[in-house]
Formats: C-alpha cells, structure tokens, sequence
C-alpha cells in the first residue's frame, strides 16, 4: 500500500522507522490493522487469533485449530471469511492434486503479516510504552519471518525473469521446494535463503534439491537447479541475490 510506506521516511534508519510507525499508540500503522478488521467483523477476538496462528507459522487447518484452541467448524468458517474479503488464501503444492490435506493458508498481505507477527502479540508492552522491549522482540524473530517474505519475492523475481509456462512452491508431507517452474520442456528447481551463502553451502543446497526433485511429479526432458539468497560470497550458474532483483526493477 503506498499509503503505508509514505509512513516510512530515509531520515531514520530502519529499525528507528518500525519505533516510529509501530511502538507508538499514536501511531497510524499501529493501529490500522485493528480497525480495518472492526469494519469487515463485529467481533474480531476469533479472527484475531486465527491470523496470529498463521503469521507464526500454523499454515495447515489442523495446525490452525491447534494453535487457536477452536473448533474446527469454527477455524473453517472463518478462514472462508478471511478468504472472501482477501486477507488469507488457499496454498496447494504445485503440480500435485488439490487435496485437503495438501492445503496450506497464508496472510496475503504483508502488512497484516508483520502487525499479527509482531504486533500484535507484543501490545501489552507497547501499551505500556515499552519500545525497547518490543523492538527487541521483532528484532529476535526478524531474520525467521524474513525468511517467508523472501521466498515471495524471489518467486515474483523468478516468474518475471523466466516467464514460466507453470509453477510455484512445492510440498509433499515434511519436504519442501521453495519453487518449481516449468518453461517448455525444462524444470526449474530453486531453493530461497535470506542469508549471505557460502560456495559449500549452495552446493549442499543444490545436492539436496537435486534429490527432492526426483519425487516431483512434473514432466520434463531436462531440469535445471539454482539458489536464491541475499547475497553471495561467489555467484555460478542459476544462482540470483538481491541485486539481480533491483536489476529486474520488480519492486
């Protein structure tokens, strides 16, 4: 939303900015996810919880229900609520079958994914105006949720730089791919690290990914693998850090 970075100024560093727009009461950001929520449900507590769930890491229906302490009747119809006016949406693996128990859901918006994140579990300590607390907080748990918001936008730079026929992320049971995408008769698999990676490390990601990809069920006369991180200590192959990113102009 441009309304929400116009609250964002170069004057202050970043961490000074997230004091300034989110440790304040007074302050717009930390107050508008409340009230746009207000407006769309007359009691919100439920869904408040729910979207707590979800931002720490509670993607699957059962897990929601877990994290919540409701009954799964409840957590169902009010995920489709959350889904009919676009805060939340369904997550299937790509190229397998659209089953329940494949189902994933995530906060479409990444305002809404730092405020429930963040936030929201550390009003207490805001409303007492303890801002060093607070902050101290978000910094623990940044890197972690960074990680998530860095797989999106790797895969936003990754349909835009190879224009895939198909694709997306892939999960079967405890395995994961951050992204598989199909471009004529080549698979491309990619894994998403927001860390700074070593040579040894990428080819250990690499070797991994290769053995994951066999178990995809996506066909293809060739496939390709490569790694997405923040940076680099040397770049070879299918390998793209952030400044391919501000390259590609995405954001």
């Amino acid at each position: 939303m441009p309304l929400y970075l116009k609250q964002f100024t170069d004057e202050l560093s970043f961490w000074d900015n997230i004091r300034y727009n989110f440790l304040r009461k007074e302050s717009f950001l930390y107050t508008e996810a409340e009230f746009l929520l207000r407006q769309e449900f007359r009691e919100p507590r439920r869904y408040f919880s729910i979207l707590k769930a979800i931002s720490m890491g509670n993607t699957k229906f059962g897990e929601i229900v877990n994290a919540t302490s409701l009954d799964k009747s409840t957590v169902s119809k009010y995920l489709d609520n959350l889904e009919e006016i676009h805060v939340v949406r369904k997550l299937y693996p790509a190229f397998e079958p659209e089953k329940r128990r494949n189902l994933r859901y995530e906060i479409t918006d990444n305002y809404f994914k730092f405020w429930f994140r963040f936030i929201y579990p550390n009003r207490e300590l805001i409303e007492r105006e303890l801002e060093e607390e607070a902050l101290g907080k978000i910094r623990e748990g940044f890197d972690h949720y960074m990680g998530g918001v860095f797989e999106e936008v790797a895969r936003d730079f990754l349909w835009s730089k190879f224009r895939f026929d198909a694709g997306g992320p892939w999960w079967r049971k405890e395995e994961e791919i951050d992204f598989v995408g199909v471009k004529r008769n080549t698979a491309y698999f990619f894994e998403v690290k927001w860390s700074r990676l070593k040579v040894s490390e990428v080819h250990k990601i690499l070797e991994s990914l290769e053995e994951k990809a066999e178990k995809v069920n996506v066909k293809a006369k060739e496939k390709k693998f490569g790694v997405v991180a923040k940076e680099f200590k040397r770049k070879e192959g299918l390998m793209f850090d952030l400044k391919d990113m501000f390259k590609q102009n995405l954001y």
